[in-house]
């Protein structure tokens, strides 16, 4: 399983909102384990040629239908070698409403080498932060309020990825 971390993120004397998330090498490796992307064709282990679209626009050749189809991702796979595969892993938060004057925002990870329609299955998506809102001050002005929450989601994101970056060598 994974462990859960809580972390103060100081951004003003007063103010030390809670980030909770998991790490996400530890979620990588459970969702790989997942019987679900272990089956054949589930998951891409290399890249593979870009789809010619019969739809595309006139002066359009290609339309990327998968992650794994773009031409980043070839060139990766180019640089990693045969004997080791690029792990395409996709970002993207949703911010709600929790009280009138706070909002939380979750954080998703998710494998971008998943096949469809295996890439929409909930197995290769996880929830692995909820990043805290900023606490407005009295008098505080639109533009302070609005750097300071800026501030805080990007100092969790380093924190979320903190180790992010040594077990990818690994």
């Amino acid at each position: 399983g994974v462990r859960l971390v809580g972390s103060e993120m100081c951004i003003r004397d007063r103010q030390k909102p809670v980030l909770t998330y998991v790490e996400p090498v530890e979620v990588l490796r459970m969702m790989l384990k997942n019987p679900k992307l272990r089956k054949a064709g589930a998951f891409a282990y290399g890249p593979e040629f870009l789809q010619k679209n019969q739809d595309a626009e006139p002066g359009k050749k290609f339309q990327i239908i998968q992650l794994h189809q773009s031409a980043w991702f070839h060139r990766a796979q180019r640089e990693v070698g045969k004997r080791n595969m690029v792990l395409a892993c996709v970002t993207n938060c949703d911010g709600v409403q929790v009280t009138k004057k706070h909002e939380t925002i979750f954080f998703y990870l998710r494998l971008g080498n998943a096949t469809a329609p295996t890439c929409f299955d909930p197995s290769c998506t996880h929830l692995i932060a909820t990043i805290p809102d900023l606490e407005r001050e009295p008098r505080m002005s639109d533009e302070i309020f609005a750097r300071g929450k800026l501030r805080l989601f990007h100092l969790c994101i380093e924190k979320i990825f903190a180790n992010f970056n040594e077990a990818s060598k690994t």
